[in-house]
């Protein structure tokens, strides 16, 4: 499953990639408007599956056409990936990663799992959700009295919580 939390800036709006671990795996562009984070995020969860990847720190590196992932050593030489819409702007940008196959370990497990696609604000409050299973969700996390529920989820609404703090 594919989760984002959008956050305001003082700049404009940026949306975070989770991990099924509650870490941070990316990070998007910064755009001026939550509707164009909304849209990035979008974008961003269609190419994750089918994007061929493109590891700049290898000797030779082979030429990919965008849309594509590339690895490549930051200037602390640290290890991050960034993806490329198919225009060539970065529209996800990584943590950094401390070795080379963490880095590709991060990149393989954002493209074999972009399931079903979960966007939250600040507060908590689902956005949008959309995936294989339509779910209903609730859109205030603090109401939990609906009668109809999925286990996944309810497996979303405990990671979403643990993720703001309120658990």
């Amino acid at each position: 499953m594919s989760r984002f939390m959008i956050k305001r800036l003082q700049a404009g709006y940026v949306a975070y990639l989770y991990a099924a671990n509650r870490m941070i795996i990316g990070t998007t562009a910064l755009t001026q408007t939550q509707q164009q984070a909304e849209d990035l995020i979008r974008q961003v969860h269609a190419l994750l599956a089918d994007t061929p990847v493109q590891d700049q720190t290898a000797r030779s590196p082979v030429a990919v056409p965008c849309p594509k992932f590339q690895i490549y050593t930051d200037n602390t030489g640290a290890f991050r990936f960034r993806l490329r819409n198919a225009a060539g702007d970065r529209i996800l940008m990584s943590q950094r990663y401390a070795t080379h196959d963490a880095c590709v370990d991060a990149v393989k497990l954002v493209r074999s799992r972009p399931g079903p696609l979960t966007i939250m604000d600040e507060s908590g409050r689902v956005i949008y959700t959309y995936g294989e299973e339509q779910v209903r969700v609730a859109s205030d996390y603090s109401d939990f009295g609906h009668s109809v529920r999925t286990r996944k989820e309810s497996a979303v609404k405990r990671f979403f919580k643990k993720l703001i703090g309120l658990q």
